[in-house]
């Protein structure tokens, strides 16, 4: 235990998260607070031993973060009752916790009177206009068995760890403290008083939802650009003539898919030899979970897959100029487009209004959600050439189905007819070059549908709504964790 004066650091931190500041907030706040004790007290100690220290004692409290979830009566409430409205569903898939995977993952009889799954997820959040001075990595968990609007909310979403420095962290030794806070979660668990009496809660971690330079990070394997980059199969990819470093991914028929024994085999070989084994550079700290399966835990997120990706990717070449020759381009139209687009009048519910399609390279993935699920198919009627138009609906349809709240498995089944059309489809239209990463992942969507339901119910759209709460806390290039901990004080 690291001393500062005469009073343990560690008794300092559970008196100012629990006297000053709001369950939510206990991890980050000790978190800054310790890396703050450190750069006084040992300047001339190393960066990556400084960092170990800070997460071996930060590791107690995440288990307070999570017991003061749970003691929330309203908590409790909100799981029985997602419960009973998944046991109502049958076998329509509504959310996570009618997916395949979770029915298998989930323990049947282990003593606990009630049994969660969390789903993790970290990303780069940019703070500075320069990327030499770095940015920040949060580490957050969700409870999938709460509704999706409480579970992504501020009050319920868990923040783990902080990081910010102008390299990316070590995951190994970032994500590693709190693999062994789950592993305890899941053999002994955490005992809970509500207002029905004490309850033994045991807690897994399903999977990781990611986009994808973080995925690869996470998971220790080669970028998505790199030979065998894909996380789910061994579609390995070919490069560009003359650019090496640029690989596109042709549609097959049939690709073999990784399994959690060969991504183990994979990372031992890569270890011992020093070079990556099909794309995986070594172990991953997921691996220090025993029950999870690495492949199927790594869930594709259609917000930056789809949306981000391949969405804004078919605009960008519908709208380039130097696309003039091709029979998708309508760069010309766009004051047509805008009229239609923009006199669209819009239910309440939209979070966004639309904006010109001039933009549309700064569009937010919200925007781009709307664009896709209701504006474009009646906006480019007629304006887009028949073929590329009748492609784009298959996307358009796949997707759409993927996110309906009343899933069955006929639906899923017609999804991914749609969506393997497209990807099939879609160089004979653009050319090979185009297929990139996110094209070749929508073939993979159906699987993790049936494995966790909906799209919707593990994307990063919340994780990204508290990025972006995270960056507000921040007005200044020094100092940043007293930013973040004085804006925590005054909230």
């Amino acid at each position: 235990m690291f001393i500062m004066g005469s009073i343990p650091v560690r008794v300092i931190f559970i008196k100012i998260g629990t006297c000053c500041f709001s369950a939510y907030y206990i991890d980050i706040v000790n978190y800054l607070i310790y890396i703050h004790v450190v750069k006084n007290t040992l300047m001339h100690a190393h960066t990556c031993i400084c960092m170990y220290i800070v997460l071996l004692i930060h590791n107690t409290h995440n288990l307070i973060n999570i017991y003061f979830s749970i003691e929330d009566d309203n908590f409790v409430n909100a799981v029985k009752k997602q419960k009973r409205k998944a046991e109502e569903a049958g076998t329509d898939l509504t959310d996570v916790i009618q997916g395949q995977y979770y029915q298998k993952m989930l323990p049947k009889h282990n003593g606990a009177d009630m049994n969660l799954t969390l789903t993790l997820n970290t990303d780069s959040v940019s703070i500075f206009k320069s990327s030499k001075k770095g940015s920040l990595w949060p580490v957050y968990l969700a409870v999938n068995e709460l509704p999706v609007k409480l579970r992504y909310s501020r009050k319920y979403l868990i923040p783990c760890f902080l990081h910010c420095h102008s390299e990316k962290p070590n995951m190994i030794t970032y994500l590693s403290p709190l693999m062994k806070t789950l592993n305890s979660l899941n053999d002994k668990g955490i005992t809970v008083q509500t207002d029905e009496g004490a309850l033994l809660v045991k807690a897994q971690l399903l999977m990781a939802s990611l986009d994808l330079p973080a995925r690869a990070i996470v998971a220790n394997m080669k970028q998505f650009n790199g030979k065998f980059g894909c996380s789910v199969c061994l579609d390995e990819g070919k490069s560009r003539p003359g650019q090496a470093m640029l690989r596109y991914f042709p549609f097959k028929e049939l690709v073999q898919l990784r399994t959690h024994t060969s991504m183990v085999t994979d990372a031992r070989k890569a270890a011992l030899e020093g070079n990556e084994v099909h794309g995986i550079k070594g172990a991953s700290p997921l691996m220090l979970l025993p029950y999870l399966d690495m492949p199927r835990s790594l869930v594709i997120d259609w917000m930056h897959c789809v949306l981000l990706g391949v969405t804004k990717a078919m605009m960008t070449l519908w709208f380039n100029s130097k696309n003039k020759d091709k029979t998708f381009f309508i760069g010309d139209k766009i004051e047509l487009l805008d009229r239609r687009l923009l006199g669209i009048k819009i239910p309440d519910f939209f979070s966004r209004r639309q904006r010109t399609l001039h933009d549309h390279k700064h569009w937010k993935a919200s925007e781009m959600r709307e664009w896709l699920l209701h504006f474009s198919v009646p906006v480019l009627e007629n304006l887009l050439a028949p073929e590329p138009y009748l492609h784009f609906i298959l996307l358009v349809s796949g997707i759409s189905t993927l996110v309906r709240d009343d899933l069955k498995k006929i639906d899923v089944d017609y999804a991914e007819s749609c969506l393997i059309d497209f990807c099939k489809i879609y160089p004979k239209i653009y050319g090979d070059f185009t297929q990139t990463m996110n094209l070749h992942l929508v073939r993979h969507l159906p699987t993790y549908v049936r494995m966790y339901g909906p799209l919707y119910g593990y994307s990063c759209f919340g994780f990204e709504s508290m990025n972006s709460f995270l960056k507000r806390m921040i007005h200044g290039t020094s100092h940043i964790n007293k930013q973040v901990s004085f804006a925590i004080c005054m909230t």
